[in-house]
C-alpha cells in the first residue's frame, strides 16, 4: 500500500539512507524513478502496482554479477502476485534474488490463515530475527491458496448473480 511505502520511506530516512520511494501518489515520473532504480547501490520502495510493465535496465557493471535483489516486506493474498514481484529480479539470465518477509500480523494470516498454520506457529523455536522453515512457507503458500480459492468463489457468485439479474431485466 502507499501508507506501508512511505512508512518504510520514513524508516529509511529516520536512519539517513538514501533511497527514492515510488507509488501511484509520486509526481514525478515512473519512468526517471525506474531508470535510476538500475544503478548500482540503488534502493527504491514501490508498491505492487508502480512501474508495471517497465524493465529495470540494471548498470552493465553489476548485470551480471549482482543483479536486482527484491524484497517484499509482505506476501500478498495472491501467488500471482509474489511471482510477479520474483519474476523482477535474475530476468533473463541475469543474477539476481527475492527475499519476502512476513509476520504473522499481516493481513494475509489475521484474515485468511487456518488452524493448522497457527497451530504450528505456536511449537516452532522463534529465534530473536524470525524463523525460516519449510513448513512456513508452505503455510503461506496454503494461505495464499485458500484466499484464491474464496476469491474465485466470490467471482462465480457475482457471475451468477449478474446473470439472474440480466434475465430478470430482459
Amino acid at each position: 500500500s502507499i501508507a506501508a511505502a512511505q512508512r518504510y520511506s520514513r524508516h529509511l530516512g529516520e536512519k539517513n539512507i538514501p533511497h527514492q520511494l515510488l507509488h501511484a501518489a509520486v509526481t514525478e515520473s515512473e519512468y526517471k524513478i525506474i531508470e535510476r532504480a538500475g544503478k548500482a547501490g540503488t534502493i527504491t520502495i514501490a508498491t505492487n502496482m508502480a512501474g508495471r510493465g517497465t524493465d529495470i535496465i540494471l548498470e552493465e557493471s553489476f548485470r551480471y554479477k549482482y543483479g536486482l535483489e527484491v524484497i517484499g516486506m509482505e506476501h500478498n493474498l495472491a501467488r500471482r502476485i509474489d511471482d510477479q514481484l520474483r519474476g523482477r529480479s535474475g530476468r533473463q539470465g541475469q543474477a539476481g534474488e527475492t527475499k519476502f518477509f512476513a509476520s504473522l500480523e499481516d493481513e494475509l494470516f489475521q484474515i485468511y490463515a487456518d488452524d493448522a498454520l497457527w497451530d504450528y506457529t505456536e511449537k516452532i523455536d522463534w529465534l530473536p530475527a524470525g524463523s525460516t522453515d519449510e513448513a512456513l512457507e508452505a503455510g503461506v503458500e496454503r494461505t495464499q491458496k485458500i484466499v484464491e480459492k474464496y476469491t474465485a468463489e466470490t467471482r462465480i457468485t457475482l457471475a451468477r448473480f449478474d446473470s439472474f439479474i440480466n434475465s430478470h431485466r430482459h
